[in-house]
């Protein structure tokens, strides 16, 4: 089983990672790197996983990294994972109006990226998420993170990034 990091412990992160857990992940598998010690402690006690404040011990030889933080952060986060982070991870962007190519240069390599749209009826696990994958994104990580997105509703892959922009649109994502 793949191992999934979240950078961020918000709602949304919580709710993927109550979601993946309900679904049969293994909680061992999961790892949350959380600025908040508050944070930290919640998601440690409610979901049993591992939590830490360290993003780039986070990211050591994870398979999936799910960027969960606001837009305005996402920039200074990436900047600090890229010299981490493993060029076969598959990076997951949660961040509403961040482009594949943004993070491309701000992770400073060639690497796969997966832009995730989950609304927020995905908080209660009745949610939709469009997903669009570069193309350096191979099909089992594909279905790793269709896996992960599915534990909370529908997921449904897109054809152009610019489509993203729909289904923010249609779902209320963003």
């Amino acid at each position: 089983m793949s191992s999934v990091i979240f950078i961020g412990g918000g709602n949304m992160a919580s709710c993927l990672v109550g979601g993946m857990i309900a679904q049969g992940f293994k909680q061992d598998k999961i790892t949350v790197s959380e600025p908040k010690q508050d944070n930290r402690n919640n998601l440690e006690t409610k979901f049993g996983i591992c939590v830490t404040d360290n993003n780039q011990t986070a990211i050591a030889g994870a398979d999936v990294v799910v960027l969960a933080v606001k837009p305005q952060i996402m920039r200074r986060v990436s900047l600090d994972l890229a010299s981490s982070l493993n060029p076969k991870t598959v990076v997951v962007s949660i961040a509403a109006g961040i482009s594949i190519d943004a993070l491309q240069g701000w992770l400073g390599h060639s690497i796969p990226i997966i832009r995730a749209m989950p609304n927020t009826p995905s908080l209660v696990l009745t949610g939709a998420t469009g997903l669009y994958a570069n193309h350096l994104t191979q099909q089992s990580q594909k279905d790793v993170v269709n896996d992960i997105f599915e534990a909370v509703g529908y997921s449904c892959w897109v054809e152009s990034e610019e489509l993203i922009d729909s289904v923010i649109a249609v779902s209320g994502s963003g």
